[in-house]
Order: C-alpha cells, then structure tokens, then sequence
C-alpha cells in the first residue's frame, strides 16, 4: 500500500470509531421495535440507555489512567470486550436486570478508547494534522449513527433486532484482529514507517509518545475544570440526541419506522458535515497563522450559540419536515464545536490526555445519563416530546459561555509550552501554568 502510514492508522482509528459509535447507538434505533416487542416503556428505556453511561462513567478514570500507559496498545482489547457484550446484549431480553447488565458492559469496555484513540494520534500525526485526525473520532460518531439508521432499520425490519447486535459484534471482533495484525501504537513501532515519514512525525507531533503519571497538578487546574464543565453540558444534548431522536420522530413527529431510518440519517449526516467541516477549519485557521485561540476555543463558542436558536424552533414548528430542516442545521453548527472540544486537551496538555479526557468523560457521561432519563421521565409524565429539547437548548448556550470565560488553549505547563508550533502559525506568548511566567510558543 502506498502512501504515509499514517493516514492509514488513522483511517482504522476512524473505522474503530465508526463501529464504537454503531455500538452504542444501535439500541436507540432499535428502540421502538424492542419497546414493542418487550413491552417496556419510554422511562424503562431511559434507564437502559442510562446503562452504558454508568458503566461508561465508572470506568472512565481508571481507564485513562491505564490509557496514559499504554496508548494505542489498549485499543483492540477494548474492542473486543465491548464486541462481545454487543453480541451477548439480545440475551437482556430474558430480563431487564441482565440487559442492564449487558450496557454497562459496553460501556465498561468503551471507557478508555477515546483516551487511547486520542494517545495514538498525539503519537502518529503532526501538529498541523491534529485537529483533523482528532475530529475523525466524533465524525465517526455522526457517520456511524447515520449509516446505523437505516442499517440498523433495515436488519430490525427483515431479521429482527436480536441481529442487530449479533452483526455489530461480530465486526468489531473482526476489526480487532486486523489492529492485531497492522495496527501499532506508535511510528517508532510500525516496520512499514519510512525513515522521512518518521522524521516528519517525531518533528512535528505535538508531544512525545509518553506520557506523565502526575495527575495531580492536572485536576487542580481551574481551567481543565471549565473544560470538563463545558463538556459536560455538550455531551447532555448529543447523548439526547444519540438516544432519543429515533423515537422522537416515531412516536412525537409521526414518521413511520421506515421513515425514521432515512430522516435520522439525513439529520445526522448534517451533524457528521458539521464536524468534519468544523475540524477541516479549525487546521485552516492554524495553518493561516491564526492563534490556537482562535482555532480550537472561540471556533467552538460560535458554532454552539449560532446552533441552540435553531434547536429550539426546530421542536416548537407544526411541520414535521420543517422540524427535520432546522434540527440539521442546529446539528451543523452544533457538531462543528467539536473541533473545539477534541483538540483542546491535547492543546493544553498532551502528556496528560488520560487524566483530562478521563475527566471530561467521566462528567460528559453524567451529562448523558441525566438526558437519557430526563428526557425519558418527562416524556413519559408530561407526553411533552419538547421539553427535553428545551433543555437541551438551554444547556448548550451555558457550556459556550462557560467555554468564553473559564477556557484557554494556552499549555497548563512548561514542557507543553515548548512544543513544535504548526507550520506556519503565529508564536503565541503564552503561560507555563494557570499562575506561571510567560515564555514565547
């Protein structure tokens, strides 16, 4: 095969991606054939969404902190645990304990892979590329959920929804043993790097493929803090987004099952538009001598307060299909932050990825269990499908304001503020510390 390595360990990073985010969503889209067939209702199912965030939170921590170890060499057997709970999940059906059983081990095992997705990138590409190599995690998102539409539609409609996880486990066992046989966690690693793509990589990457055991300074920074925070509030309205939206345009906006597959697909393939254009952009602005700034933070402020007005209308229109066009574009603007939020922590502090992306998800999945259950409680009270949108709104516009006053893409330390600025962008005088001296970056 020809070309750098590199891009091809990032094209596996985003179909791992691809399949991770299948994985999770697949039981939102199957939801409403299985409340059916199951006779469970919209508050049961916001507790079996709310599952994989338990264990997704649980294990968030110690899954960064073995991530800051090992890297990329944790992914593949991440995959495989979380493949073999996705093949074993139609078991839940023979009681509501055991499927919630089976979700928490999903998110169990998916718990550290964007930290050690996030480790092999900081290793494999060069700054310049960061962004870019980075948002392919959450585009992988957006794809795999719109591709999972009207898959996961078509294998329920015609096999039933017990093989919707038969088949998404069984590739992601699959891809497992392809990581085993090409993949590496790093260049220095890979017997196909050449020696100028080595040089390339190891001159411009952001930080050296190691990491720092010290976490403490780390979680005493405020600035990590409004991070996490502003996260937190970014993760409510996507896992809103990931869990409920099947159903919404089921049983609150009248679409058939049918209907559903291709409507949610288009809606989110506006939200997958929006994140890789936001991620192509952000590494415009820094390769145009833009400050990181510019780049990563206030990109991701504008995105988020021009998306919440449009998400709002979108659940408060008459016309179905109005409501589609406005949630694509409340999508767009919304997913485009992500090049912010993805791009951030390496930013501030590259050797330190598990530890801050340990945090941010652990707090992003609180976020996501009080959606799923929110939304599924109030629907369920109040037959109100537009009150979990409004928090939504609200919570979004919260998270960009905290992002202006509490966020800063300035290294939280010394080593960081030395590293290789991209081609091109403008040194920045920035601070070793929340507190420290300036130096030249």
């Amino acid at each position: 095969m020809g070309g750098p390595v590199r891009y091809r360990i990032v094209g596996m990073i985003f179909l791992l991606a691809l399949i991770n985010h299948i994985d999770r969503a697949n039981i939102s889209i199957a939801a409403p054939a299985m409340i059916q067939e199951l006779g469970w209702d919209e508050a049961h199912f916001g507790i079996i969404f709310s599952a994989f965030l338990w264990g997704y939170t649980v294990f968030q921590l110690p899954g960064g902190y073995v991530a800051d170890r090992l890297g990329g060499r944790l992914i593949p057997w991440l995959c495989v645990g979380w493949s073999v709970a996705t093949l074993l999940t139609p078991l839940g059906a023979l009681a509501f304990s055991l499927m919630l059983i089976l979700r928490f081990l999903v998110g169990a095992c998916e718990a550290p892979i964007v930290p050690a997705m996030s480790a092999a990138n900081a290793a494999w590409v060069p700054r310049h590329e960061l962004a870019r190599a980075q948002t392919i995690i959450p585009a992988a998102l957006n794809a795999g959920i719109m591709l999972g539409y009207p898959v996961v539609t078509a294998i329920t409609v015609y096999l039933g929804w017990p093989w919707v996880f038969y088949l998404c486990g069984g590739v992601g066992i699959l891809w497992a043993f392809i990581w085993l046989w090409y993949g590496r966690a790093t260049p220095e690693e890979h017997p196909a790097v050449s020696p100028a793509e080595l040089h390339k990589i190891q001159s411009e990457r952001v930080q050296a493929a190691t990491a720092d055991p010290n976490w403490g300074p780390v979680l005493r920074s405020p600035r990590v803090w409004a991070l996490v925070f502003s996260y937190t509030l970014w993760v409510y309205v996507m896992w809103l987004m990931a869990a409920w939206l099947p159903t919404y345009l089921v049983r609150g906006r009248g679409f058939s099952l049918g209907e559903m597959g291709w409507v949610g697909g288009i809606i989110t393939g506006a939200a997958l538009l929006g994140t890789v254009g936001g991620g192509w952009f952000s590494d415009v602005l820094v390769r145009r001598r833009f400050s990181v700034e510019v780049a990563r933070r206030h990109l991701a402020i504008a995105a988020m307060l021009s998306g919440a007005p449009f998400l709002v209308a979108a659940v408060s229109v008459e016309s179905a299909w109005a409501c589609v066009v406005l949630l694509m574009v409340a999508r767009l603007f919304n997913d485009a932050a992500l090049a912010g939020y993805m791009s951030l922590p390496t930013e501030m502090s590259p050797r330190h990825l598990g530890a801050i992306w340990g945090c941010m998800s652990t707090f992003g999945s609180l976020g996501g269990m009080a959606a799923t259950m929110l939304a599924g409680f109030l629907v369920t009270a109040t037959g109100n499908w537009a009150l979990p949108f409004y928090t939504a709104a609200v919570a979004i516009v919260v998270g960009a304001l905290v992002m202006a006053v509490g966020v800063s893409a300035r290294p939280l330390f010394l080593a960081e503020a030395g590293a290789t600025p991209a081609a091109g962008a403008t040194p920045l005088t920035l601070k070793t510390s929340d507190s420290g001296a300036a130096l030249p970056h």
